[in-house]
């Protein structure tokens, strides 16, 4: 069990740091593609049920009918708010609010659930709070 969490936390961790190395090249379309694909490779949930549900709805599906872990919703919330910096970048204003709206939903609770208090968590709530609020 803790070798199949190392290797999800390692595998979470190149799939960031190629969003964010997409994004920062302005390569958005790849960036998109690649989320897309991490996506359909969920075993837990689908893309459609992500991006169709609302965040309450989505937060339920993810804790109380498919269990997820706090680690897993983690993902899930960091695929979001990178889709909707990419959004955000392409001036495609709905589509960036709701994903800021999705991972900031799934951000605050794993911000209530989680005993351990993270900087950088409450750094992207705070801009998630703020940039929710703008668009």
């Amino acid at each position: 069990m803790e070798d199949y969490f190392m290797r999800y936390l390692i595998q979470m961790s190149r799939v960031l740091a190629a969003l964010l190395n997409y994004r920062k090249s302005k390569e958005y379309g790849k960036a998109l593609e690649l989320i897309e694909e991490v996506y359909n490779e969920m075993p837990d949930v689908s893309m459609d049920e992500i991006h169709n549900l609302e965040p309450q709805a989505l937060l339920e599906r993810l804790t109380r009918v498919k269990n997820l872990n706090l680690e897993k919703i983690r993902f899930i919330a960091e695929l979001l708010f990178e889709e909707g910096e990419i959004f955000m970048a392409r001036t495609q204003d709905k589509e960036s609010r709701q994903s800021f709206k999705k991972a900031l939903f799934l951000l605050e609770y794993i911000d209530r659930k989680e005993k351990v208090y993270s900087e950088e968590r409450i750094t992207k709530l705070e801009y998630l709070r703020k940039i929710t609020n703008a668009i």
